[in-house]
């Protein structure tokens, strides 16, 4: 699952920008092609299934494309929502959507910087409520360990989260260690197009 990389960069800045520059190198047909195997590798998992409200997130900058792991959410009749970003006050929470689609009825809007979340007036979901949440980043590492952008919603969002997290990314983000620090929040779970690595549980 590791990805290989010949630059190994010992920052958490350097690392985004080394990650910035693969993904950039990645063509979309081979990302679609990735986010399909990841998506077939959750729903083969069982951990997203049972899970009667998910988390999850709309593709943003080479990201994985997991909407179709929440068109089966819905079609079970399971909830599914997204985040919602206060960027005066840094937090995030959870905002009830039909898809994970962007532009569809029901789904995503664009926010801030182009950020898939949901849209205005969305019902909020409580995170007590929430079973798994998938969770995007820049890279991620065997143990749990996870690398945003930079902002910590996710981290602040998760710090004393009840329920499954699942890292979510390409092989090729998948690094020997993230560096962390205090306030970075491990996950129980990280999956790629070519499996799902249990963490914790």
């Amino acid at each position: 699952m590791t990805g290989a990389h010949a630059d190994r960069p010992a920052t958490k800045a350097g690392w985004r920008a080394h990650m910035k520059g693969v993904l950039a190198s990645t063509s979309a047909e081979q990302r679609d092609a990735w986010s399909a195997a990841l998506c077939d590798q959750l729903l083969d998992s069982g951990l997203v299934g049972e899970a009667m409200v998910v988390l999850g997130y709309g593709a943003f900058r080479g990201e994985p494309d997991v909407s179709r792991v929440g068109d089966v959410v819905t079609r079970r009749g399971g909830r599914l929502c997204m985040p919602v970003i206060d960027w005066g006050s840094g937090t995030m929470h959870a905002g009830e959507v039909h898809t994970l689609h962007l532009g569809a009825k029901g789904g995503p809007v664009e926010g801030r910087y182009g950020t898939p979340i949901a849209p205005e007036g969305a019902e909020v979901i409580p995170a007590w409520d929430i079973g798994v949440v998938l969770v995007p980043g820049m890279a991620f590492d065997v143990r749990g360990g996870r690398l945003g952008r930079g902002a910590g919603f996710y981290d602040r969002y998760l710090r004393g989260f009840a329920g499954l997290t699942i890292g979510v990314c390409f092989d090729v983000q998948v690094i020997d260690r993230v560096p962390m620090e205090e306030g970075d929040v491990r996950l129980d779970a990280v999956a790629t197009e070519s499996g799902v690595c249990m963490v914790r549980g």
